[in-house]
């Protein structure tokens, strides 16, 4: 929740920041857009709304995949292959991840509005692997964003250089 409240201020101080400047609000238009449009954006906003304003968790604990018990959390990838059902290998050397218990995200539901925002399948678009929709995945992608979307709004307000 903190991650998520700290992204909504940054929105916040960078709109307080904006006003009364044409280029500035400009800008922070069009950063409100692509929040509204990208698929990962959007979904933090959604998960920020769901949990300051709602019950519903925007997380749920996801069971360990695999035959093997790995830790909360854990990974563990191998090489694997398909066969169909007469026992002939149709695909090999395929990449395979085993996951133990972990958190994942899940769609993030806006009572106020009757509107909901499923986990994202992309950002900024690029496809993001199933692996990485767990939040704390997702939490970097956002910061990473935030730290950039702060750059930008740096370089803005820069004095001109004489």
């Amino acid at each position: 929740m903190d991650f998520l409240q700290a992204a909504s201020t940054v929105y916040s101080k960078l709109e307080q920041g904006a006003k009364g400047a044409g280029k500035s609000r400009t800008w922070f238009g069009l950063k409100k857009k692509q929040r509204r449009d990208d698929p990962l954006l959007r979904y933090l906003h959604f998960a920020r709304n769901a949990e300051e304003h709602g019950v519903e968790p925007v997380t749920e604990r996801d069971p360990a995949s695999g035959e093997r018990a790995l830790g909360f959390g854990k990974r563990e990838d191998f090489i694997g292959e398909i066969r169909d059902a007469s026992g002939t290998v149709v695909a090999k050397d395929l990449v395979v991840a085993m996951f133990g218990p972990t958190i994942r995200l899940v769609r993030a539901h806006d009572r106020r509005f009757g509107d909901f925002c499923d986990p994202p399948a992309s950002h900024l678009g690029q496809r993001i692997q199933f692996h990485d929709l767990r939040p704390g995945e997702v939490g970097k992608l956002g910061l990473t964003y935030l730290r950039m979307l702060i750059d930008e709004a740096r370089a803005l307000s820069a004095p001109l250089a004489p």
